[in-house]
């Protein structure tokens, strides 16, 4: 993947002007300097799709093991119709120090880490633009995880070897999914920002 821009603007129906990670379904660039992004890639997005990337329930939550942590993205719309799950390894070794901003491990109680979700089809058009927020108990136990392994010597090979091997709704069943909401969002960009000052 090509260095991440973050200037170009973001138009819905417009070719998606970022470098993205087409051929891994969904790449997520966490709390780096220039935010938090979901990128999704999904051939041949139906309305239906699209819909439940911009409107469904969204849960997350991720799965952490010898080094290796692995997100789950699961969006829905109602029990009647099946769920769009994404699993997207997280390696906070492979940002940069500059490019990383993390809050310092034990101070993150009450934060909640702000994503914004871009969801594009087979042709590059960006979908679906969202913005969420994660809940204050998935983003802490997310920062100790990623702290945990930026001083890890374990590559984590093993478990995604593991993981790859299993479809990502069953591997959402395996971890505690956390409802994410729109509300908030906002208010964690700020809280981040200030408590990265």
């Amino acid at each position: 993947m090509d260095a991440y821009d973050p200037a170009p603007k973001l138009v819905v129906g417009q070719p998606y002007p970022r470098p993205f990670c087409q051929p891994e379904r969904a790449c997520a660039r966490l709390f780096t300097r220039d935010g938090s992004v979901l990128q999704i890639f999904l051939p041949d997005m139906s309305p239906r799709e699209e819909s439940t990337l911009q409107k469904g329930t969204l849960r997350a939550g991720f799965l952490y093991a010898d080094g290796a942590i692995l997100w789950l993205f699961q969006f829905s719309r109602s029990s009647r119709h099946p769920a769009l799950t994404f699993d997207c390894p997280y390696d906070a070794r492979r940002l940069t120090a500059s490019e990383r901003e993390f809050p310092p491990a034990g101070r993150q109680t009450r934060a909640r880490l702000a994503i914004q979700i871009h969801a594009m089809d087979d042709a590059g058009i960006l979908r679906v633009i969202r913005d969420v927020a994660l809940p204050c108990a998935l983003t802490a136990e997310f920062v100790t995880a990623a702290h945990d392994q930026l001083g890890s010597g374990r590559s984590g090979n093993t478990a995604h070897l593991l993981w790859q091997r299993r479809d990502p709704a069953t591997l959402a069943a395996q971890c505690k999914m956390h409802v994410c909401s729109r509300a908030g969002f906002l208010r964690a960009l700020i809280r981040h920002r200030r408590l990265m000052a």
